[in-house]
């Protein structure tokens, strides 16, 4: 017969088991390989708080994309009044899963921001993203 507790450490070596092979597996591979900004032609009458509305709300719906869709590969687009419309896209390796999708996004639109509000890109590894 089997003691419980044998069959409880059991249970718990599996179970911490599948937890450390999946820390061990991801990778979201953020390592930036390029990264470049896109000279700024912007008029200075441009209202830049509603341009840094519109990066934002692109941001958002790529994101969204990634995690309801488990798009690899997404685009958005969002403009307001007379200023210029906000494209931005993106896309990541297929072999990721879609937590390092999500998460080499993040890295990238954190990376991004660097630039003027004329956009630019950045390539890691794992992902590109252009705005």
């Amino acid at each position: 017969m089997i003691q419980p507790n044998f069959v409880s450490l059991i249970v718990n070596f599996i179970f911490l088991s599948c937890l450390t092979l999946n820390l061990v597996l991801s990778e979201p591979q953020t390592h930036l390989v390029s990264q470049g900004c896109t000279p700024s032609k912007l008029q200075t009458s441009v209202n830049f708080s509603i341009i840094e509305d519109s990066v934002n709300a692109t941001f958002r719906d790529i994101r969204e994309q990634i995690i309801t869709q488990n798009k690899y590969f997404a685009k958005a687009q969002q403009g307001y009044g007379e200023n210029p419309a906000v494209s931005t896209l993106f896309q990541c390796r297929n072999y990721l899963s879609v937590h390092d999708c999500v998460s080499c996004f993040d890295v990238a639109a954190v990376k991004i921001r660097n630039c003027p509000a004329a956009g630019g890109r950045v390539v890691y590894d794992g992902c590109f993203l252009s705005l």
